[in-house]
């Protein structure tokens, strides 16, 4: 299953789960999905020498804090972004657009309630979109993704 920890929590847990050898500690690759310099940050942390990141984010406002002498340099990390609707120049032959779609809906089918447990953190009734959207921005609530939903 999925285990939801904090950012602090998640780096000192790949740290101690995954040990290669000597200082050789961390995961090989780390998904990371919010776009904010400080996570980014904490997700180079988890990684081992040489790890990767898959940054599913986008950083409408920059990510002027991100620190890259620290992790990212000492260790040789690799950051790689992950673009909506587009696959890795060398790999299109093996992943065109129509496996990736289909990929995705088998993960969907066999992941998607525990996906959408850990990733979805609102759904709100489409008719309650102004005022939820007003409460955005406002408030501006912690949240992962929002979801209107569309009749029942």
């Amino acid at each position: 299953g999925i285990t939801a920890m904090t950012e602090d929590q998640a780096w000192a847990y790949a740290k101690a789960r995954w040990i290669h050898g000597g200082d050789d500690r961390g995961a090989d690759v780390v998904f990371q999905t919010r776009a904010d310099a400080a996570s980014l940050h904490a997700a180079m942390r988890a990684l081992r020498p040489q790890g990767t990141v898959i940054d599913l984010a986008f950083y409408q406002g920059g990510a002027d804090r991100l620190r890259l002498g620290e992790e990212f340099h000492h260790n040789g990390l690799n950051l790689r972004c992950a673009q909506i609707n587009r696959v890795p120049r060398g790999l299109g032959f093996q992943w065109d657009r129509r496996r990736l779609a289909n990929e995705t809906v088998k993960l969907l089918l066999a992941r998607g309630p525990e996906i959408r447990a850990q990733l979805i953190t609102h759904v709100v009734p489409y008719d309650d979109a102004p005022k939820f959207i007003a409460k955005l921005v406002g408030e501006r609530p912690e949240f992962l993704q929002i979801v209107f939903k569309v009749g029942d």
